[in-house]
């Protein structure tokens, strides 16, 4: 991590260097302070924190500045990384230390947390989430040795986690530190959260005491210890399965997935500000039914994936800057740069970064009009004064942005929206300014404020990829005449994310400009064109089979239902096909695809496919993790010669 801070060419983080991972502010609230709000310790209960010796006045700082009377720092005397004594030798001398404060003799449970992890404790909408209470709850009235999991979405992951293997009344039988995805079938890490009785925890000395002998490494994760009372039998260890997301903060990157995750919804207008950096990040998107009728009165659903976004960090400056991200500025070869600039354009993506940052500065000031007519000045919004949202929304402190982005362009993936929403995200977070204030209360304004920036460029396109990437998830939204004109905006209702089938994403190397796709759609819907008309009442009709049938299956398909749906997914492509030219390319990709036993459609526009494998035709186990088919590995092997890639959707 301090590396990546020292060779960031931007400096947004210089601020960081020789900041202990704990320490790390996430909004207003460093790490450390996030397990402190959630553990919520009970009169009687003690929050001891482990430091070595070069960061423990810092953490001596940050105790009296919040007055966290609750806190013990406990200094492990180590100056350096060759000179640490590893996690479980902390581990140990904070329990010692806990029982010194207790008083010899007297039995307690403890709750161990490796202070570089941050979950994600905020219930979604979807019900996922890291529920700290309901867990040290549980534990307490079972009283058993306790372990949190979650699956692993990447098998290749195992390699950097600790993997448990349970039975089926949820008992540790195995735990495996950073094996080879080959050497289990379990995809279920571990991460550093224990909740241990006080028989079990007291074994940490004698753990110790064994195995200090060994090289650091073969003692120093906390693994370490469950692995040892789990082979050695010494006591029944139980795992739970939990929601939500979690973030290690290795690398500098790591740590700003977390400010992307949490650093505006952890701000407090209230508070002052953290390290005058913030991060916006938005997803690449697929669409699953019914696109391209969003921009028609037509319904349609979308989600958003994690294989590609975009990505915005904004740092104070003395003035306001935006640096070109990397796509602007570097390219493979010049015959790359100048098949870029055919198929794109010479702006680059920097001007949707302007566009955004103009549409931004329009809603503040509008924001900051309507606050300004409240005659009462004490109201309150979203919890925040007025004053104090008056003083953010002036805009005072300058910015410099720099953007980046992993979405292929051209290919039907909503790059350009998410760099606008990416962007908008960032200068939110940085000036703690929660988006619901720009909306003037109503969250379904934002996609729209994002496809008036997008139109300003002379982008056509509708709403469906700013919802789906605004909401993220699983999202059906009508948009139907009657709808619109009532609500001003479409119906969006948020589908689980689990009902999805297992599927594949194709992408073409040649792709073609959706400027161009939609070019004459608009017009010929205008002029009420007959085939265009019936094809976007069978695309809404195709939607509404598609939810029903994931409502219905809710992510337990049976061959017929697969079957029903590939139909559906195919029917997409070839109502779409009815209306729109399909380029020569676009069309030999569905082609081979059909011959493989996918059945597919545009993710967007053109020169991304979504696939789904026919049980009819496709041959792996039901069963099987798609990951894991020697079928995708077949598909790659045949698809590449033609420049088309195969890759597994992430969401």
């Amino acid at each position: 991590l301090q590396k990546g801070i020292a060779d960031d060419p931007t400096g947004a983080f210089a601020g960081l260097l020789g900041c202990p991972k704990p320490l790390l502010p996430v909004g207003n609230r460093t790490l450390a302070e996030s397990w402190i709000a959630q553990l919520q310790p009970e009169q009687g209960e003690q929050i001891v924190i482990v430091t070595n010796g070069s960061n423990h006045a810092l953490f001596e700082e940050l105790v009296e500045k919040r007055d966290l009377s609750q806190v013990r720092l406990v200094c492990d005397g180590s100056a350096s990384n060759d000179t640490r004594l590893g996690a479980v030798a902390d581990m140990a001398l904070a329990v010692t230390a806990l029982q010194e404060m207790s008083g010899a003799g007297e039995e307690f449970d403890v709750c161990i947390i490796a202070g570089d992890t941050l979950f994600d404790f905020d219930a979604r909408p979807d019900g996922a989430f890291f529920d700290v209470n309901a867990l040290v709850s549980a534990f307490k009235r079972e009283r058993k040795d306790s372990l949190v999991c979650y699956e692993l979405a990447d098998p290749t992951e195992t390699l950097k986690r600790g993997i448990l293997v349970l039975d089926d009344d949820g008992k540790v039988t195995e735990f495996l530190e950073k094996p080879k995805p080959t050497d289990t079938a379990s995809r279920l890490a571990c991460p550093p959260f224990y909740l241990f009785t006080h028989d079990t925890h007291r074994r940490l000395i004698t753990f110790v005491d064994e195995k200090k002998t060994l090289p650091l490494e073969q003692r120093d994760s906390p693994g370490r210890f469950v692995q040892w009372l789990v082979e050695g039998n010494l006591c029944p260890v139980y795992a739970s399965v939990f929601g939500g997301r979690r973030y290690d903060i290795g690398n500098l990157d790591q740590y700003k997935d977390a400010l992307a995750a949490f650093g505006l919804h952890r701000t407090s207008l209230l508070e002052d500000a953290g390290p005058g950096v913030a991060v916006g990040r938005a997803f690449a998107r697929m669409g699953l039914a019914g696109n391209p009728s969003d921009g028609y009165e037509g319904a349609c659903m979308a989600f958003t994936i994690r294989n590609f976004s975009a990505e915005v960090v904004a740092h104070a400056s003395d003035v306001f800057r935006i640096i070109p991200g990397k796509n602007d500025v570097e390219f493979p070869s010049l015959h790359a740069f100048h098949d870029t600039i055919d198929a794109t354009g010479a702006h680059g993506g920097i001007r949707l970064v302007k566009t955004a940052a103009h549409r931004f500065v329009t809603l503040a000031k509008d924001a900051r009009m309507r606050l300004e007519a409240v005659e009462d000045k004490s109201q309150r919004e979203e919890g925040i004064t007025a004053s104090s949202l008056l003083q953010r929304l002036s805009l005072a402190t300058q910015v410099t942005l720099q953007y980046q982005t992993s979405i292929p362009v051209m290919v039907g993936l909503a790059g350009s929206s998410a760099i606008v929403l990416a962007t908008i995200r960032s200068l939110c977070a940085f000036y703690r300014i929660p988006p619901l204030v720009l909306c003037n209360g109503d969250a379904r304004a934002l996609p729209s404020h994002v496809l008036d920036a997008e139109r300003a460029l002379g982008i056509s396109a509708g709403l469906q990829d700013r919802v789906a990437q605004a909401y993220e998830g699983l999202m059906f939204m009508d948009f139907a005449g009657d709808i619109v004109e009532k609500e001003r905006y479409g119906r969006y209702e948020r589908v689980p994310l689990a009902w999805l089938p297992k599927c594949v994403f194709l992408l073409h190397r040649r792709p073609s400009s959706s400027s161009v796709v939609h070019s004459n759609l608009r017009e010929r819907w205008e002029k009420r064109e007959e085939s265009v008309m019936k094809a976007m009442t069978l695309l809404r009709d195709i939607t509404e089979r598609v939810r029903g049938l994931l409502s219905l299956a809710k992510g337990e398909f049976t061959a017929e239902q697969s079957e029903s749906l590939a139909d559906l997914i195919d029917n997409n492509f070839d109502v779409r096909e009815s209306i729109v030219d399909i380029s020569r390319d676009n069309s030999d990709m569905v082609a081979r695809a059909r011959d493989l036993g996918l059945a597919c459609k545009f993710t967007g526009s053109g020169g991304a496919l979504l696939a789904l494998p026919r049980p009819s035709s496709f041959p792996y186990p039901t069963a099987e993790p798609l990951q894991r088919c020697d079928a995708v590995l077949r598909m790659r092997q045949q698809l590449a010669p033609l420049g088309i890639a195969v890759e597994l959707v992430q969401t």
